[in-house]
């Protein structure tokens, strides 16, 4: 498994050093942005960074916490992932996520997740995951339970699954999703609510290339078979 360590906004790796936004991070400095990432919201990240030697960091005036949350990207051999579309938001897709329970590993909350919100009961491996927590602030308009989080916080889980979408039963789920189907990730990017659309980017940017590097892994392992 693929352990992937970044901050937001992400863009490609290039050798020692990962590009954010404007600045050239070497690995060193990855845990004080880290830092802040847990003071402030991704979107508003990269403007903390620059204004913490001002002490001026304007994102930390909410106290409430955020919730600690999965998301799992089920992708298959043409490189497509596993969408849901939401029984309230009609139209609306996303991909499966959840609350991670106190004790419980990133895994397993994330098969735990997967398999209550599109009854896809996974056992195999994982392909990779994103080692850093990614944020996002709730609208508004969340639901009265959620109102005592500022928002939450994402480790992400990517795992293969080349089934077929007519062995998953959604009667068998927890309600969240009317329907499933295989998406491109861009387009999951495009039709994503507002305040998620960040960290789907990162997803986008990031992690579509190392499905792509293991479904090329995957097609040289089978052709030297």
């Amino acid at each position: 498994m693929q352990m992937l360590y970044f901050e937001q906004p992400v863009h490609e790796p290039q050798g020692n050093v990962i590009v954010v936004g404007a600045f050239v991070l070497e690995f060193a400095l990855c845990a004080h942005l880290n830092l802040i990432a847990q003071e402030c919201s991704l979107v508003n990240c990269e403007n903390a960074y620059l204004k913490r030697g001002k002490a001026d960091v304007s994102c930390m005036g909410d106290e409430r916490p955020y919730r600690k949350n999965v998301g799992i990207v089920v992708f298959n051999a043409q490189g497509l992932v596993l969408a849901g579309e939401r029984t309230d938001r009609p139209g609306s897709f996303q991909l499966p996520q959840g609350g991670l329970d106190e004790g419980e590993s990133t895994v397993d909350a994330a098969r735990r997740e997967l398999l209550e919100e599109t009854s896809l009961d996974f056992k195999g491996p994982v392909a990779f995951e994103f080692m850093n927590w990614l944020q996002y602030d709730f609208p508004p308009e969340v639901p009265e339970h959620l109102k005592k989080y500022r928002g939450q916080k994402q480790r992400w889980i990517f795992f293969y699954w080349d089934g077929d979408l007519s062995s998953l039963d959604l009667s068998k789920s927890c309600g969240e999703f009317g329907r499933l189907a295989w998406m491109e990730l861009a387009d999951l990017v495009k039709g994503i609510a507002e305040f998620k659309k960040p960290v789907y980017q990162i997803l986008y940017d990031t992690g579509r290339n190392f499905i792509r590097q293991h479904l090329a892994e995957r097609d040289k392992r089978a052709n030297a078979k």
